[in-house]
């Protein structure tokens, strides 16, 4: 009975989740505003239903998070430089995708560092990904809940936006259950958002 109410919890809440990101991107005036309060009650939710494993000092934490978070920088660049020589129809959408959706306004900086962030790790990998391994091996967790996460991009036309996501899913849901440490996922993660849009954005 509790595991056919926990599969129940998970389904709504996934699709849930699902659905308000596809209108988020698809409404451009709202995305702001509804994406980063789906993310803030998200952190609620993670917080009282998933697992949050914090089994590394803060100090490794930032030894590991910091490095990982500006070689994906890095990486992500130069995916983009590359892009627009061999692909400049791929480069246009990733274009498009930044011009659209890249933080204008202080409070959205703010939104970006504060709530979205920590939102996006603790929806799918302390809530969506810990659920799923219940039900299936950790591998096909971390893939399901990186599937998930750039599905509503995918839906939305941002294909490449898609590919991204659904990577940078797969290699924080792979650190989160092999050093099981939220704080090492989410400086990583944060250091990456910092270089890409506050220090030296794409665009």
């Amino acid at each position: 009975m509790i595991q056919r109410a926990d599969k129940t919890t998970l389904s709504l809440f996934a699709l849930i989740v699902l659905i308000i990101m596809i209108i988020s991107f698809q409404y451009t005036p709202i995305f702001w505003f509804s994406y980063t309060n789906l993310l803030g009650i998200g952190i609620i939710f993670a917080f009282f239903f998933g697992n949050l494993m914090n089994k590394q000092s803060l100090l490794r934490s930032l030894f590991i998070g910091i490095p990982i978070g500006v070689i994906g920088y890095f990486t992500a660049i130069s995916i983009y430089n590359i892009l627009s020589y061999i692909s400049p129809v791929a480069f246009q959408n990733v274009k498009e995708l930044l011009e659209i959706y890249s933080p204008t306004a202080i409070w959205q900086y703010a939104a970006l560092l504060i709530v979205i962030v920590l939102g996006e790790e603790m929806i799918w990998r302390v809530y969506l990904q810990q659920e799923l391994k219940k039900m299936v091996s950790k591998k096909w967790a971390v893939l399901i809940s990186a599937i998930h996460f750039g599905l509503p991009l995918l839906i939305c036309g941002f294909y490449i936006g898609a590919i991204a996501a659904f990577l940078s899913g797969i290699i924080f849901g792979g650190l989160y259950e092999w050093l099981k440490s939220l704080p090492i996922v989410f400086i990583a993660h944060i250091t990456m958002v910092i270089f890409l849009f506050l220090l030296f954005p794409l665009t």
